[in-house]
């Protein structure tokens, strides 16, 4: 019975080493730096936006400021 249990055992651990592989692949790394590299692309253009905005939103800070009569 003991043996049977080795046998399962060392099934089951190549069935999860061939599991953890497939699902971090071999370009894991590479898949990871492409990940980042949009990331950071779309943290730029989100910042870019917002800047845009605000400045439509708030008024310039530089211009002289309007005498309310």
């Amino acid at each position: 019975m003991a043996k049977f249990a080795l046998v399962v055992a060392l099934i089951a651990l190549i069935v999860a080493v061939m599991a953890y592989q497939k699902a971090s692949g071999p370009g894991g790394v590479a898949e990871l730096k492409s990940v980042e590299r949009a990331l950071e692309s779309m943290r730029k253009e989100t910042a870019d936006a917002l800047s845009r905005i605000e400045r439509s939103i708030r008024p310039d800070e530089s211009a002289p400021a309007k005498p309310k009569p």
